[in-house]
């Protein structure tokens, strides 16, 4: 090296001397002919093979082309390959990744990273599939950017134990609300337990506004959490399974608390609406929040044209003494294939776009809580991350319509008690039983 810079250095202080004396020009150009040749030979003897060179990875993602968090995917991955030498080809799959890729897995075609709609999905994966990467996570410090549930519902649900992926776009169900109108109402501190949230409800209702907006796809999901707070979520899938809902007080005391909310004004005019209707009435000023999903505020403005300040909180629990630990937390995962032949590239590839800069890039396209806990959220996400962060068990909020051949039974007897029809929570609770006869 430095062998190659002295003789670069004596051919540029030899055409400048050739050009100050006057040299002809054929002289000055064969002159600089040869400065170029030795330009090149030191760029070639001092440039590093990057870390990756040559590598490439087939990445089957669930995003779809020309969304913005595909987009951003695709600026990563240029960035990915200046940085490592490493191509990533992205193919963009949407929802039909789901149907096709077992088959495509199945079959031997070339998928060395893929994503997965979370834990449920996961279980269906064959074991020949996943990559265990609990050599990556123990190694790089990956546990101190993620959530601590996300990790136990990998493991649990691993096809054939370790860690079969990494969180990817993470999401919880609770309370979203209008920070607008719950402040209108002199609430300064969301508050816990039931008894607190009817309050609050109380207050809200002084400004005009009813607290809650409920549509008719999210009856089951709202109904089995109330459920799931009165009884334990356990008990609930029991009940589900069994019946005996009658007779179980937390049932009973549950259906009953709908049915007084009802009978309050707690819920919009028109609850349980077909949906979107109930949801969409918190853009026109008609309630203050709703029980759903972390997508549910960009539906909203989507839809009604608006811009509404969201704030997000658990849903209220009865006491400390019924599943505490317990609270509405997923995710999507991302996984290596077994037969990758790089997958250290595969790992580096993946904490690009869930950690880091990276991750706030994907996330805040996504409009979703960041995957990697130590990015902050963004203004309409405040107070998601120490959420997820301290949910230790994760709540299945359809555990109330376990039984899968009573489902759609089930789910109407839940809506007619937000439709008025029953006096009191054990005729309801009553109803439900006498389905199973």
């Amino acid at each position: 090296m430095k062998k190659l810079m002295s003789i670069l250095l004596c051919v540029l202080m030899l055409v400048s001397v050739l050009a100050g004396c006057g040299a002809t020009e054929e002289v000055v150009e064969e002159t600089t002919e040869v400065t170029e040749e030795v330009v090149e030979e030191v760029v070639e003897e001092t440039s590093e093979p990057k870390i990756y060179e040559g590598v490439e990875l087939v990445y089957w993602s669930s995003k779809v082309a020309g969304t913005p968090a595909a987009v951003v995917l695709e600026e990563l991955a240029a960035e990915f390959y200046e940085e490592t030498g490493c191509v990533i080809n992205i193919q963009f799959k949407g929802n039909e990744r789901r149907q096709i890729m077992p088959t495509a897995l199945e079959s031997g075609e070339r998928i060395d990273v893929f994503d997965s709609a979370g834990f449920y999905e996961l279980r269906t994966f064959d074991p020949a599939w996943i990559l265990d990467l609990t050599p990556y996570y123990e190694a790089t410090g990956y546990a101190e950017k993620t959530y601590g549930l996300m990790v136990k519902d990998l493991t649990d649900n691993s096809p054939e134990g370790g860690l079969p992926g990494v969180v990817s776009a993470p999401g919880m169900n609770g309370l979203w609300y209008d920070k607008a109108a719950v402040a209108a109402a002199g609430i300064t501190e969301m508050p816990k337990t039931f008894d607190e949230f009817e309050v609050m409800f109380d207050a809200i209702l002084e400004t005009g506004v009813a607290p809650l907006s409920l549509d008719g796809a999210y009856v089951a999901g709202f109904f089995g959490t109330v459920l799931q707070r009165h009884c334990g979520q356990e008990v609930v899938r029991e009940l589900s399974m069994n019946g005996g809902w009658s007779e179980n007080e937390g049932a009973v005391a549950a259906a009953q608390r709908m049915i007084d909310w009802k009978n309050k004004g707690y819920f919009v005019d028109g609850a349980p609406d077909v949906f979107p209707t109930s949801q969409n009435k918190i853009a026109l000023g008609l309630s203050a929040m709703v029980n759903c999903g972390v997508w549910v505020g960009n539906e909203i403005e989507t839809a009604m044209g608006v811009d509404i300040d969201w704030g997000f909180t658990k849903f209220p629990i009865l006491d400390e003494s019924i599943d505490a630990n317990v609270d509405s937390a997923y995710s999507s995962y991302i996984h290596v294939n077994e037969k990758c032949e790089n997958p250290d590239a595969a790992w580096d590839w993946m904490m690009k776009i869930v950690t880091g800069e990276g991750d706030k890039r994907v996330t805040d396209a996504l409009l979703c809580p960041p995957a990697d806990k130590t990015n902050e959220a963004l203004p309409d996400f405040d107070g998601t991350v120490e959420y997820l962060d301290s949910v230790e068990v994760c709540l299945d909020v359809n555990c109330a319509v376990a039984n899968a051949d009573m489902k759609a039974a089930l789910t109407d007897v839940m809506t007619k008690i937000f439709e008025g029809n029953y006096a009191t929570g054990l005729e309801a609770m009553q109803a439900m039983d006498a389905l199973y006869n």
